[in-house]
């Protein structure tokens, strides 16, 4: 009976270390991730991401073995932003994506061709608090950036009020307490309680990993590289990402959040209701003796396509009256 007792007793009183242990580290890592958010007013991250036929089903259905995406993103606490990526299928480039804001606009661009140097369209909205265009594509700042609030890691985690230590002591938090929705997010605290790994908690197909961290100030670390998985009706989809480089507390000039346009730039300007060329006037088309096959662009969705020109048919209809009329004269004669 003292027997059994006494091992409830130890079994009550490890629970409630270890509860007080993941408390412990739920306080610092709450510290931590906000004097790291605080540390930086700037950042600008250039990062790739990568997959081949091998190991991603939506690379090797595509034809091509080798999908390569560079990134080169801009975050300032001011809320200007910019976010560019270029895809490369075996090293052609593919599409071509950019979206910026500065303080009063926000900007998105469509462009004819991949290799192209300026968009065929910018947009200009008025800035709203509700555009959500500075994602990263989730990687390699996922749990860490939240695309849909625009916020740090830091911000999030001050409501957590539950975690757990793993056996490996990571700290494991539930992705809904900090706005990822079923997910389960483990933070490293030798790297500044950054996301080490996460993944979906019940069905377990999407699981993003970082493997190596690198310091960029003492005591302030960066994931580095890492991989994320997704399994989606069975297909595998894996890819990995690689920060390149990575700027801290810089200031950047205003055209920087400002699309480059050049002379065949079409420009939609929402807040005064205005389309022109950039250049002041439309381009003159391209002469070509051979046929031109059709361009790819880099926007597949068909509603930001450029609508066809209809054919007029009223002047065909008059054209062919005016012959049928001079034949008939022709023919009494």
């Amino acid at each position: 009976m003292r027997q059994s007792l006494v091992l409830v007793l130890v079994l009550v009183s490890s629970l409630v270390c270890a509860d007080d242990g993941a408390r412990s580290h739920l306080q610092q890592a709450k510290d931590t991730l906000k004097d790291w958010t605080q540390k930086f007013a700037t950042m600008r991250v250039r990062s790739l991401r990568e997959a081949t036929a091998d190991s991603n089903a939506l690379v090797r259905e595509a034809g091509i073995t080798h999908s390569i995406t560079k990134s080169d993103w801009i975050w300032e606490d001011s809320g200007r932003f910019r976010d560019n990526d270029v895809l490369l299928y075996d090293g052609d480039v593919r599409l071509r994506s950019m979206r910026s804001a500065n303080l009063s606009k926000y900007y998105t661009t469509s462009f004819q061709h991949g290799e192209d140097e300026f968009p065929a369209r910018v947009g200009i909205q008025p800035r709203s608090d509700h555009l959500t265009s500075l994602s990263l594509r989730k990687q390699p700042f996922w749990f860490l950036w939240d695309s849909h609030s625009r916020t740090w890691l830091g911000q999030r985690i001050q409501s957590v009020h539950n975690a757990e230590l793993t056996t490996d002591g990571l700290l494991e938090i539930r992705g809904d307490d900090i706005g990822s929705d079923g997910f389960v997010v483990r933070l490293d605290p030798k790297h500044s309680y950054l996301p080490v790994s996460g993944e979906y908690e019940e069905t377990n197909d999407h699981q993003y990993r970082v493997e190596d961290f690198f310091e960029v100030e003492s005591g302030f670390w960066f994931p580095q590289r890492g991989s994320i998985q997704m399994n989606v009706e069975g297909d595998r989809l894996f890819s990995s990402w690689e920060i390149t480089s990575v700027e801290l507390n810089q200031e950047y000039p205003a055209e920087l959040f400002v699309p480059p346009m050049g002379d065949g730039t079409r420009v939609i300007n929402a807040i005064t209701g205005k389309q022109y060329w950039h250049g002041g006037k439309a381009p003159a088309p391209k002469e070509s003796s051979q046929a031109q096959p059709k361009p790819r662009t880099s926007n597949p969705d068909p509603a930001s396509a450029t609508p066809e020109t209809p054919f007029d048919w009223s002047w065909w209809l008059v054209g062919f009256g005016v012959v049928c009329v001079g034949l008939a004269i022709w023919i009494r004669r």
